[in-house]
C-alpha cells in the first residue's frame, strides 16, 4: 500500500523562529510582565535586524515591546496584530501596496504607545 499524499516539508529556519516567539508570547498573562516581555524582545532583537518585509515587522514588533516595557504598559491584541502580519508574510505573497498598508497599519499601533514628543 503506497501513501500518494504528498510528503510534508519540515518547517523552515524563519517559521521556527516564529513559532518559538509565538510560545512565548502564549506564556504571557493578561496583565505585564517584565520577565516574559524582555525575553519576548529578546527573541526578536536578531531578525529586527533583518531586511525586507519580515525585517520591517519584527522591528516594528521590536519597537512595540521597547515601548511597552518603557511605559509599563500591555496590550496583548497589539502583540497579536504584529504576531499575525509575520505569519502573513511567511504563508502568503501579499502585493506590493498590501504590504505597503499593513506597515501603515503597524505604525498606526505603535504610535499608540509612543511617548508624547516635548515641543
Amino acid at each position: 500500500m503506497t501513501d500518494d499524499a504528498p510528503a510534508s516539508r519540515p518547517p523552515s529556519p524563519a517559521q521556527q523562529m516564529l513559532a518559538s516567539v509565538e510560545d512565548q508570547f502564549a506564556t504571557l498573562g493578561k496583565t505585564f510582565d517584565v520577565a516574559g516581555l524582555t525575553l519576548l524582545r529578546a527573541m526578536v532583537a536578531g531578525h529586527a535586524e533583518l531586511g525586507g518585509a519580515i525585517g520591517r515587522v519584527t522591528g516594528s514588533l521590536y519597537q512595540l515591546l521597547d515601548q511597552l516595557l518603557e511605559t509599563g504598559r500591555f496590550d496583548r491584541e497589539a502583540l497579536a496584530v504584529h504576531l499575525s502580519a509575520w505569519r502573513l508574510l511567511l504563508t502568503s505573497e501579499p502585493t506590493g501596496e498590501e504590504v505597503e498598508a499593513l506597515f501603515v497599519g503597524l505604525k498606526a499601533i505603535r504610535d499608540l504607545y509612543a511617548e508624547p514628543k516635548a515641543a
